[in-house]
């Protein structure tokens, strides 16, 4: 939800990829057998070619193949997560049976409302101007545990202060504006 929260409030156009608006985790394939993707076919051949022992091939291919981001999407916990009666190009990671669409529409706190939630903001009448043509600011540089910014829109005279708490822990800080809405928030 934080990085959605950034994605979606910071400058840019934003992109969201495949399974990224319920969480989905990149999956860890076991042999090059499963992987499809032709940069890291290309890269471990090349590898093998160069003598690099096999263990450390695999541990390369692993840390910065695509497949990892690839995996069919998880619409249900059946058969292929949903994603096709027949057999996908890629496994389809095992955690659909708990990270998935059918899962998340049920609840109002997943990932995926709150990716729907985010993006009605964005576009809503109010603050689409701000998030889209908005200055950036950014706030407490010298805090590491916080990313924290404002987006300024002067010809609407609108402030929208983003905070990101990074760490497991909470944080304590006084905001140099006067919050008089909370727009969206993932906390407490």
């Amino acid at each position: 939800k934080l990085l959605s929260t950034l994605l979606l409030t910071l400058k840019g156009t934003p992109y969201i990829y495949q399974g990224q608006e319920i969480g989905m985790d990149d999956f860890d394939f076991t042999s090059m057998d499963e992987v499809r993707d032709v940069e890291s076919v290309n890269i471990y051949a090349l590898l093998k070619r160069l003598h690099f022992p096999k263990k450390l091939r695999w541990k390369m291919i692993q840390a910065t193949s695509r497949d990892n981001a690839r995996t069919p999407m998880q619409w249900t916990d059946g058969k292929n997560a949903g994603f096709s009666d027949g057999t996908p190009w890629l496994k389809v990671n095992p955690n659909h049976k708990t990270i998935n669409v059918a899962a998340q529409e049920k609840d109002k706190d997943s990932v995926l409302n709150f990716y729907r939630q985010l993006v009605a903001l964005r576009k809503n009448d109010l603050y689409r101007d701000t998030f889209t043509y908005g200055d950036f600011k950014p706030l407490f540089e010298e805090n590491d545990s916080i990313l924290a910014f404002v987006r300024n829109n002067k010809e609407a005279n609108q402030n929208i202060v983003v905070v990101a708490n990074f760490s497991q822990s909470d944080v304590v800080t006084t905001l140099p504006y006067s919050i008089r809405k909370v727009l969206l928030c993932n906390g407490d």
